[in-house]
């Protein structure tokens, strides 16, 4: 007897889904990189404690040693982990012709939020966040509360990550 590979996301029923589109409306402007609707603010969560130029991007972001990137993963874990201890997380996927609607995700288990898509995507709905991986050890943080704002200060600075003003 042959067990099926456990999915590691289950969709959550309809009338969720709409609460969550309607209290992630400017969730496809902020996944665009377009500019940030009037409400939201944005922060980004980075090794790095100033946004690089140029020639400091091409310094610290190619052909980084294998220990140093395993540091900068850790210290992004962590902090996954201690906002992932305080708050439901979902993902969400884009659907319909024109992959503009959201639909919303619940992980099946602990280790899916880790192990999952990547870059990864993840709508935090008591905090009223989005969190999103970015590929330069800079992750980007949207949200519609001030006090969304302060945790993830609280949390960046007890992994010993920076938190950068979104422009």
């Amino acid at each position: 007897m042959s067990m099926a590979p456990q999915r590691r996301f289950q969709n959550l029923p309809s009338a969720q889904q709409t609460i969550l589109r309607r209290q992630f409306a400017w969730l496809l402007a902020v996944h665009d990189a377009q500019p940030l609707p009037p409400g939201v603010s944005g922060l980004a969560v980075s090794v790095f404690d100033h946004w690089l130029s140029e020639d400091e991007a091409r310094e610290h972001l190619a052909h980084v040693p294998p220990a140093e990137q395993a540091r900068r993963d850790g210290l992004h874990a962590r902090f996954a982990q201690l906002v992932l201890a305080q708050t439901e997380a979902l993902t969400y996927v884009w659907r319909g012709r024109r992959k503009d609607r959201a639909v919303f995700r619940r992980f099946t288990d602990v280790e899916a939020p880790r192990t999952g898509q990547r870059p990864f995507r993840l709508v935090l709905p008591a905090w009223q966040a989005v969190f999103l991986e970015g590929w330069d050890d800079t992750h980007s943080v949207f949200s519609t509360s001030p006090e969304t704002v302060q945790r993830v200060k609280d949390c960046a600075a007890a992994c010993g990550l920076f938190v950068l003003d979104v422009a």
